[in-house]
């Protein structure tokens, strides 16, 4: 580092902008305090330099011009003796709050990586924000949801979004299940030879669905023909922590059998602005990453996780499906499939269910995967597939066999069970969840 830092005043304005962002109504500093917080930043940054300080005037001086700038707005205590404050943030109480739910119920990063993102939030959301962050805090340190993974996969995905940014393909190698205790994660074997299969995809996009992270991307071994591409989905927290990022180009999209249904039209000024990149391109490569991107925001990801259910896929095309449901099942039914009344057309029938509840008829397209029978087979009392023919068989057989399951259990003696043994075994349970939670307290 130089001896002498060029630009003291900007140094020690960034300082004060720092230590003005550490306050809020609740937590005020007097130019005093503020001078003394530059001071010691000064020191802690640049300890073989001699000490800075800012004049009271200059405090007030630059306090004015964040002001002015509208960037931040550095309020004063009603009692100005009490000091100043920043009262504007990144993120007000119920933005934060939306962020923080959602990366506490996340299954796919574990429960340090989502603790050290929510501190991130401590200055960046206002006074009644941080009164929440304190309990989600709290909640993540003694009550982390048991769900939660233990490995770290941030650095998993953040080599995901530089493959899809390079348009290069990953090798990772992938486990079978999810499990809290790394040492019964088991990683998916080679059929063929019995060692451990690995994977080589080109990437396309990382999607949130059903509290899980999802690499929707192209796998040239899961293709059922060579000359025809489809896509795959991987879940992003049973990736294995070898992976790496390969020399090989990436497939575009545009080559995948889905593209053909799910590419959007692109509008004229969004096509010349793509040629006008193309031509400022200097080689070949350039102009073939820049064709890739622009394949990625024409394609439709709303349309294509709608008529894939649960993030299931295979290879077949979408079909059209008609359906009946519970009139009283229609916001369910709408919120399911990611439409709203304008992009679904309900007509009334003369049918209804057992009960005498009346039937809408609707017609939706959707892929035929297990996706959609796991949603069928929950929903056997309020939708009823009218077309085609063939899926309301399989339903049929699918509903029959949990039904013979059932069946065959009761024709067999049943299994007494011991109040006192399992009254026991509840008591155990509580005891190990609060000497668990007991031991996440810090200290």
């Amino acid at each position: 580092m130089e001896k002498q830092i060029k630009g003291k005043s900007y140094v020690l304005f960034l300082l004060l902008l720092d230590a003005l962002k550490h306050t809020n109504l609740e937590h005020t500093r007097t130019k005093d305090e503020l001078i003394q917080d530059v001071a010691s930043a000064w020191q802690e940054h640049f300890p073989d330099e001699p000490p800075a300080q800012l004049s009271k005037s200059s405090v007030g001086r630059y306090i004015d011009a964040l002001n002015t700038s509208g960037f931040y707005h550095i309020a004063t205590s009603k009692n100005k003796k009490e000091g100043y404050y920043c009262d504007k943030f990144d993120f007000e109480a119920a933005e934060f709050s939306l962020i923080a739910q959602a990366l506490y119920r996340s299954v796919t990063i574990s429960t340090t990586e989502t603790n050290a993102i929510i501190k991130k939030f401590l200055h960046r959301t206002d006074s009644l924000g941080e009164d929440y962050l304190d309990i989600m805090i709290k909640q993540m340190e003694r009550r982390a949801p048991r769900r939660k993974p233990t490995r770290h996969t941030l650095p998993i995905i953040r080599a995901i979004l530089d493959a899809i940014w390079k348009q290069k393909k990953l090798k990772f190698t992938y486990y079978t299940h999810q499990d809290r205790d790394m040492a019964n994660m088991q990683k998916r074997l080679d059929s063929a030879t019995g060692k451990t299969k690995k994977y080589v995809v080109s990437p396309y996009y990382l999607v949130w669905n059903m509290d899980e992270c999802y690499l929707i991307a192209h796998c040239a071994a899961h293709d059922t023909k060579k000359d025809k591409h489809h896509l795959s989905h991987f879940k992003v927290s049973l990736i294995a922590d070898q992976f790496q990022l390969t020399y090989d180009a990436a497939l575009s999209i545009s080559e995948m059998e889905e593209y053909k249904r799910y590419s959007l039209k692109r509008t004229i000024p969004e096509y010349k602005a793509v040629n006008e990149y193309k031509k400022k391109a200097s080689t070949e490569e350039e102009k073939q990453l820049i064709s890739n991107r622009s394949a990625l925001v024409t394609f439709s990801l709303d349309r294509y996780m709608r008529e894939n259910i649960f993030m299931f896929h295979n290879d077949t095309a979408p079909i059209d499906m008609r359906f009946f449901f519970r009139e009283s099942f229609q916001g369910q039914f709408l919120a399911q499939f990611n439409l709203d009344s304008n992009m679904l057309h309900v007509y009334p029938t003369n049918r209804t269910f057992p009960d005498g509840e009346t039937a809408l008829n609707a017609y939706v397209t959707v892929q035929e995967n297990e996706g959609l029978y796991k949603w069928l087979m929950l929903q056997g009392d309020n939708v009823i597939v009218v077309e085609p023919a063939s899926v309301r068989a399989e339903l049929k057989k699918r509903m029959q066999t949990a039904l013979n399951t059932i069946i065959d259990y009761e024709q067999h003696p049943l299994e007494p069970v011991d109040p006192e043994k399992l009254k026991a075994d509840k008591q155990k349970e509580r005891t190990v969840e609060m000497f668990d939670d007991m031991l996440r307290i810090p200290s």
